[in-house]
């Protein structure tokens, strides 16, 4: 059971599967319905009371027994976890773990399957969690429940998973009829995860993506034998020939991972399901995406899939997908022109979609990108200290912006002090609106269509000696975030130092001329730092 499972936000799980035991004994009160058992039961938790929480899951597996509900059976027993973890002395994961594996065999064949899967994860999260001390651990000879698992070794973990997922996956037909939304009371879904479930309607989809997840995670380049490179081209292939392709036969997570998405795609086909056999053949083609790595070949496969369903709101998730992709491709590779076009590309098609699908979940991630994409950006680089008189020279990098509007405010050194005490960027920007402005002005900047980022030399005006504070904007009264902040100073000195034994000599220079310059007080000073 995955760790969300024990949170204590249960009472959100609860649904109607309320049901009122007949008279009878067996320590279960038959005016409690389930809805009760499992309130009481979440209150236990919360309240960090584990022999409360067990005697309500004692009564709620005394009554699932009574009355046959394996789904409230099932429940029972998985969410003892945090009972287990409050209780054991010693390793509670492990204690849980053996504790389920002695329940198969006591359900029927679609919750037999469930738990089947839970027991999977548990072994999968203990590895993980261990894996440090684990992987050199050598074989363990003769019975290994006989053996703590931190002394196991990773093949023995391995085994475990694959055999549990295995009989998990093993009761297909049984699974394609059950429908998931009948079990979710037994998990605990917390956001993103649950809008997903819709392209899972039933427990053989939602089984095998719980599956494939696991392999997902495990999945790498390592997986590929020789002899198997020649199967990678197929791995692109539309559903209609992947799921026809021969992949060659290895236990490898990487080829058990394909190959579910093989079954599973498979079954869309025959079952006309396109909502998720667009979801299927689009997490198939990041799995492979997220082995090979080849960008450019994603995205065609991306295209291709996209327009063989162009009128299903699920394209317009794709059409994000693709343009989030050729955002990351131009800003991982901004010197390199081969995608200087990219902005522009995922912008039309943003647009297109959200044409389109005004109102889908990729419409709304779309509207994002393409604000990303539009939005006005500045940058300045300036030296700390600059010489007086002189013009202030300054890199200025904008984009999306056709003008810079700068503010410079000179301040003395009390002023400065109070300024550095300022707790936000607001109060700062506020305080320095207050003060007399030495120099602003709107500098006018060429217009570029192209989205991306440009740079140009300009020249601040001439200052006397002294502190001064710029802020810079694409427009006045612009945007917090936008807005940036520079202190320097204007000053015609310079200096040196050397330290020796016990001293350090500073020698004064001229900064425009390098000559060193006489009769200057220099102030030292040192932190002490205490722990």
């Amino acid at each position: 059971m995955k760790k969300s499972v024990v949170k204590t936000v249960l009472v959100l799980l609860l649904c109607g599967m309320a049901g009122f035991a007949s008279a009878g004994n067996n320590g279960v009160d038959p005016k409690k319905g389930y809805e009760d058992l499992w309130k009481s039961y979440a209150e236990s938790i919360e309240k960090d009371l584990p022999e409360s929480a067990a005697k309500t899951l004692d009564e709620i597996e005394s009554k699932a027994l009574k009355e046959n509900n394996q789904t409230q059976l099932l429940k029972s027993w998985l969410y003892r976890q945090p009972v287990f973890e409050r209780t054991v002395e010693g390793d509670a994961a492990q204690a849980f773990i053996s504790y389920l594996e002695t329940k198969p065999g006591q359900l029927d064949a679609v919750h037999e399957a469930l738990l089947q899967e839970e027991i999977a994860q548990a072994y999968a999260v203990y590895l993980n969690n261990n894996r440090w001390k684990i992987r050199n651990n050598l074989p363990v000879e003769g019975d290994l429940s006989q053996v703590e698992m931190k002394f196991w070794d990773m093949g023995a973990f391995e085994e475990r998973i694959n055999r549990h997922y295995g009989a998990a996956l093993k009761p297909a037909e049984l699974l394609k009829q059950a429908k998931t939304s009948d079990f979710l009371l037994l998990y605990d879904f917390p956001g993103e995860t649950l809008k997903y479930v819709e392209y899972e309607p039933s427990l053989y989809e939602f089984l095998f993506h719980r599956v494939a997840n696991y392999y997902k995670s495990e999945a790498s380049t390592d997986d590929l034998e020789e002899g198997q490179e020649d199967s990678v081209s197929s791995w692109w292939l539309p559903a209609e020939a992947f799921v026809k392709a021969d992949l060659g036969h290895s236990d490898k997570p990487l080829f058990r991972c394909l190959e579910i998405y093989q079954e599973l795609l498979a079954h869309n086909l025959r079952n006309s399901n396109l909502d998720a056999l667009i979801y299927n053949d689009f997490k198939r083609l990041e799995l492979v995406n997220s082995i090979l790595g080849d960008d450019q070949q994603y995205l065609s496969a991306l295209d291709n899939l996209k327009k063989r369903h162009a009128d299903h709101p699920l394209s317009a998730e794709i059409t994000a997908l693709m343009a989030y992709k050729l955002v990351s491709q131009h800003e991982q590779n901004n010197q390199n022109s081969i995608y200087s076009g990219n902005y522009s590309k995922a912008k039309a098609m943003c647009e297109e979609s959200i044409a389109k699908f005004p109102d889908s979940q990729g419409a709304k991630t779309c509207r994002d990108i393409v604000k990303n994409i539009v939005q006005p950006q500045i940058g300045l680089e300036l030296k700390n200290v600059q010489l007086p008189g002189e013009p202030v020279p300054a890199v200025l990098a904008y984009r999306n912006t056709t003008n810079l509007y700068y503010r410079i405010v000179k301040v003395n050194e009390n002023e400065l002090l109070k300024l550095n005490e300022c707790k936000s960027k607001s109060e700062l920007l506020n305080k320095l609106g207050q003060m007399k402005a030495v120099a602003e002005q709107d500098i006018h900047l060429p217009a570029e269509t192209d989205y991306l980022g440009h740079k140009s030399m300009i020249a601040l005006p001439a200052f006397g000696r002294g502190f001064y504070i710029l802020t810079a904007s694409p427009m006045k009264g612009d945007s917090l975030d936008r807005t940036l902040v520079f202190f320097f100073q204007v000053s015609g000195l310079a200096f040196m130092y050397e330290k020796g034994e016990g001293k350090m000599t500073v020698v004064t220079l001229d900064r425009k001329t390098g000559k060193t310059v006489e009769g200057v007080t220099v102030e030292c000073y040192s932190n002490e730092w205490k722990n």
